[in-house]
């Protein structure tokens, strides 16, 4: 997406890199013309982009419109629909819209494998031909789905080789990511069990 957003003219004298060929005696150097990845300013930058597009160009897109407002999550975009025309409809807006910006969107999984049927194979977020597993399962926030059952998991990997202790167990609360707060009954019972260790001066 990044490569797909021209930074102002006034701008791009700011974004000079050196490069140098194997081969070549002399440093060449170059001005980035699009938002560059690993600036502190690019996913803003990219956000504030299709949000400003979708104003801009949405009239004729309303559902688009209204995803990209409000529905993209750092570079995810997940939406749903009451029904499978309102999804479809919803799907094609999305694509014609971003279309237009030759933004070209990736990854499509759907729990209606009907939705992803006319979408090009390499698009696909996850091969159909693979079985769902915690290595090989689609991340939205980070947060592990199978489009097939339209379930979430969490996985949290505990080693019992190890003498537990306020650090460990510390650190395998760390561990437990949940943007959602989904598990959080989950957490918050590790937390209490942290406090009470802390209360009893146990190392």
């Amino acid at each position: 997406m990044y490569r797909q957003i021209l930074v102002d003219t006034r701008d791009v004298d700011y974004q000079r890199i050196l490069w140098k060929a194997p081969t070549e005696e002399c440093v060449n150097e170059f001005r980035l013309l699009t938002v560059t990845y690993g600036t502190v300013c690019a996913p803003y930058l990219a956000l504030r982009v299709l949000k400003q597009f979708a104003h801009d160009e949405g009239a004729r897109f309303p559902l688009a419109t209204s995803i990209l407002t409000n529905n993209i999550y750092v570079d995810d975009c997940v939406f749903g629909a009451e029904d499978k025309p309102l999804a479809l409809q919803t799907r094609d807006q999305l694509i014609q819209l971003l279309g237009k910006a030759s933004f070209r969107l990736r990854k499509w999984t759907s729990n209606c494998p009907t939705l992803i049927r006319n979408i090009d194979p390499t698009d696909h977020g996850l091969a159909s031909d693979k079985l769902f597993s915690m290595d090989e399962s689609l991340k939205i926030l980070g947060i592990a789905w199978n489009p097939e059952s339209d379930s979430f998991r969490f996985q949290i990997n505990l080693s019992l080789n190890i003498v537990p202790a306020k650090r460990t167990i510390l650190s395998t609360i760390a561990k437990m990511y949940d943007p959602l707060g989904w598990v959080t009954p989950v957490i918050i019972t590790a937390k209490i069990l942290m406090q009470k260790l802390w209360l009893q001066q146990c190392s």
